[in-house]
């Protein structure tokens, strides 16, 4: 799951108020993975939720990943640069045939998940390719507004996953734009 919901606090009233509002993507297919993404934003406070569906309306919900951490801005420029330490990580399954068999391979290490309950998945590998950041990482990442008024955060990838300063994106994802509502 590339897309993380991540809820944070903003440290500077600029950016909040440059940010403020509600952001969110069309329906984006990945492989057989339909996804949609929604940041909030008002005054100081942001919310960040991806939701996977089974649908590639994305109409039928089946998992939501939420992160919650505070944000800190080292940089104002074109490509804003902030700084996310992880408070929290969880998953909630939003569809009972993926409550059984998460539970049966014990996904993430959890053998009692249940249908609409968030589960803390903070610091667990969920399978080879997800591994969820413990309590206290960081993710180093960029922000801006495109110029039809876009979200745009930073494309990751493995060369520029976020997890040092060093390895920040230099580019901003344009294929998954968060629109204002």
């Amino acid at each position: 799951m590339k897309f993380l919901t991540i809820i944070f606090t903003l440290s500077s009233t600029l950016i909040a108020g440059e940010f403020d509002g509600t952001w969110k993507t069309n329906c984006a297919s990945e492989g057989a993975t339909n996804l949609r993404s929604t940041v909030i934003v008002q005054a100081a406070q942001g919310a960040l939720e991806q939701m996977q569906y089974k649908d590639n309306q994305c109409i039928t919900p089946t998992v939501l990943v939420q992160a919650s951490g505070a944000i800190e801005f080292p940089a104002l420029d074109a490509q804003t640069r902030f700084d996310l330490t992880y408070a929290a990580f969880t998953v909630t399954i939003k569809d009972v045939a993926a409550v059984k068999v998460a539970s049966l391979v014990e996904y993430c290490g959890v053998s009692n998940w249940q249908l609409d309950i968030p589960m803390d998945v903070a610091g667990k590998t969920c399978s080879e390719q997800l591994s969820f950041p413990r309590i206290g990482d960081k993710h180093h990442n960029i922000i801006a507004l495109n110029e039809k008024g876009q979200l745009l955060l930073g494309r990751l990838t493995v060369e520029l996953d976020g997890t040092s300063p060093e390895l920040r994106p230099t580019q901003l994802d344009t294929q998954y734009p968060f629109i204002k509502q």
